[in-house]
């Protein structure tokens, strides 16, 4: 998912989930501009994950190795192109006859 739709989904969500644990009421009256610049938006979720860091500034370095992980680590599948997924993950993971 495009990480900037997805956190403007997330922004949207906050804002009116009062049940959830993370709910601030603060953002319920912002707009999305004050919450992209605000210390309340999440900082490259994606790459802090990947790399074991969620808290403390990012360097390049901190990109680079989560970039080498995607790379030795991750295969994609797209859903609009099903068979060809599964055509890839089975010789990717050696699956089917011997």
């Amino acid at each position: 998912r495009d990480p900037i739709h997805r956190v403007v989904s997330l922004f949207r969500y906050l804002q009116k989930a009062s049940h959830e644990p993370t709910f601030n009421a603060v953002l319920q009256n912002m707009t999305l501009e004050q919450y992209a610049f605000s210390e309340l938006v999440e900082s490259n979720f994606v790459t802090r994950s990947l790399i074991d860091k969620m808290e403390g500034p990012l360097e390049e370095r901190d990109f680079e190795i989560a970039r080498e992980i995607i790379k030795s680590k991750v295969i994609v599948g797209l859903l609009d192109k099903l068979q060809e997924s599964i055509r890839r993950f089975e010789l990717y993971f050696e699956f089917g006859d011997p």
